[in-house]
Parts: structure tokens; C-alpha cells; sequence
């Protein structure tokens, strides 16, 4: 019981950072794929084709922020979901 909350809550934690700070996840994300480019010669042979473009799509276009926010509402929406469905069944 504990867990599911605990899951539901991290959701909504989710949620909340992509809709109202994006430009902090991506800022991080981009930090993220920074430390990891330092060890690039690990996995060189094994990127494919579509991850060589990672690091665009963290940069902070416009687009990109409203995909996040968009994100964001959904995992909260997905959140509420969750809690209305758990409410009904043991109310």
C-alpha cells in the first residue's frame, strides 16, 4: 500500500517538474548526457543512429518545452487517474 503511493506521489513529483520547471529537466538532461559523452568511446560501437541525435533533442526550443509540459500534464492527469480509480473501488 505504502509502495503505491509512494509511486502515485512520484508521479505527480514528475508531472509537476515537467509541466511548470522544463527547462530545468531538460537543463539537467543536458548535464546528464554531458557527464555520459565523457565515457563515449565505451559505447561507441553499440549507439544506434537514433540516439546520435540526443543531444538536440534536449535543447530548449520551443517546441521542446511544450512537449514537456504536454508530458507533464499527462502524468498528473495520469496521477489523479490513479487516485479517483483507487477511491471508487474502496469508498
Amino acid at each position: 500500500m505504502t509502495a503505491f503511493f509512494l509511486m502515485v506521489l512520484a508521479f505527480f513529483a514528475y508531472g509537476v517538474l515537467c509541466a511548470f520547471f522544463p527547462e530545468k529537466h531538460l537543463g539537467f538532461n543536458a548535464w546528464l548526457n554531458r557527464k555520459r559523452r565523457r565515457e563515449w568511446h565505451k559505447y561507441r560501437a553499440y549507439t544506434p543512429a537514433g540516439l546520435r541525435m540526443e543531444r538536440r533533442w534536449s535543447q530548449q526550443t520551443p517546441a521542446n518545452l511544450w512537449g514537456m509540459r504536454i508530458t507533464g500534464i499527462a502524468f498528473i492527469a495520469g496521477g489523479l487517474w490513479v487516485l479517483w480509480e483507487y477511491w471508487k473501488l474502496h469508498h
